[in-house]
């Protein structure tokens, strides 16, 4: 085997280049491959060579990828060569085939210091080209180069290129078992790496509140779904670009607890740029969540009532406990200036009894008979919630 140059940009990696049989069972490639049973040294070893990837950066353009190839021979059947690389940081391993000789289906392996199987990837036909990728942890790895069967040999060198992207430290976070710890407010910038490719994020929450997640901006060749979910629980909201590049934002309230949020590309596709998640949460709304009757905040006459809308879709309840028929005085003092609200009262066995709207930034004020405990629901009555303005009313 033979080496031109490799080139990895961001990060200290060294290369051992070793064609051998048999080092992976023995975890620790020789020093020395030419005395370590290749059937051909000189034909397919050559020198044994480390790399400081490092040290070839300074003449690196992007352009000229091939000219940091590594490149080797496949010239007896069941013959397997060997690559140890070692990475000192967390990140992705991406391998990329730039010439597969006609005579054989090239298979590619990677594993880590321990020989257990990280991914592989293989020639769909004889001569074709492939590539994959895999995640990574510091330490060494190996990659394997064979025939797929050990059923072919060529005469031909094949040509590959590995790189390690550092960038996106979250990785490796493709399951809820792995995924990456975030805190509340920082900006996430990570990749959809692959087809198929999943980033789980965890959180913890120690009150109560309203969850803002924002995914903006996105690559171009992306359409994201965004979901959230708390720990043993199902998805609680979730939100998907409605056309590549294009990013959203919602709203989810939340408990106290511990959460998780997956984002994957919901059309299979990949990019080499980075998506933007930022998490923020409020925890001034105290009565959230409320958005269902059965969750309903019991407030007191006399009480004066802030809380948010989340969204468009959000829906606040509020139950008042009255101990005789009463008449009861609605004020909603404070409605922002481009948004309305809908209010329905509901009697105690949540039967509806009135509905009551404002129009556009205008206080509403009404007053109704009931007989004992009452229910009411607060929405948006114009679709044009924006999640960060609050609402103010008092029942008396």
């Amino acid at each position: 085997m033979k080496a031109s140059q490799a080139v990895f940009l961001g990060g200290a990696i060294l290369i051992l280049i070793v064609g051998i049989f048999g080092c992976l069972e023995e975890n620790v490639p020789p020093t020395d491959p030419l005395s370590n049973g290749n059937s051909n040294p000189g034909r397919d070893v050559g020198t044994d060579t480390i790399i400081d990837l490092n040290k070839l950066t300074v003449d690196v353009t992007v352009e000229n990828p091939a000219d940091y190839d590594l490149a080797g021979r496949i010239d007896l059947k069941g013959d397997e060569d060997y690559f140890r690389i070692y990475s000192d940081s967390f990140g992705v391993l991406e391998v990329i085939t730039r010439r597969v000789p006609s005579e054989v289906r090239l298979a590619i392996t990677v594993y880590d210091e321990t020989g257990e199987k990280l991914g592989s990837g293989s020639s769909s036909n004889k001569g074709s080209n492939f590539k994959f990728e895999v995640n990574c942890e510091p330490g060494w790895h190996f990659v394997s180069v064979s025939d797929v069967g050990n059923s072919f040999d060529s005469t031909k060198s094949y040509v590959f290129q590995i790189d390690f992207d550092f960038e996106d430290v979250y990785e490796p976070n493709s399951t809820e078992f792995d995924a990456a710890e975030i805190a509340l407010g920082e900006e996430i910038f990570a990749k959809i790496r692959t087809s198929g490719d999943v980033d789980y994020y965890s959180f913890t929450l120690d009150k109560a509140g309203v969850l803002t997640t924002k995914v903006l901006p996105i690559p171009a060749e992306n359409t994201i779904r965004a979901e959230v979910y708390k720990e043993s629980e199902g998805i609680l909201e979730h939100h998907k670009s409605p056309y590549p590049s294009h990013g959203f934002e919602f709203y989810t309230s939340c408990l106290a607890g511990k959460y998780y949020i997956k984002l994957r590309d919901q059309t299979g596709e990949s990019s080499a740029d980075f998506y933007t998640l930022l998490l923020t949460y409020d925890t001034q709304d105290i009565y959230e969540p409320n958005h269902t009757i059965s969750d309903a905040k019991e407030i007191l006459i006399g009480d004066t009532i802030q809380f948010k809308l989340a969204d468009e879709e959000d829906i606040d309840f509020f139950k008042l406990v009255l101990q005789e028929p009463d008449t009861i005085h609605f004020s909603f003092i404070e409605v922002p200036k481009d948004q309305g609200l809908r209010v329905i009262l509901y009697d105690e066995v949540q039967d509806r009894l009135s509905t009551h709207s404002s129009s556009i930034g205008r206080p509403l004020l009404f007053e109704k008979e009931v007989n004992s405990t009452i229910y009411f629901s607060i929405e948006d009555n114009i679709y044009n919630v924006s999640g960060e303005e609050w609402y103010r009313f008092v029942v008396h």
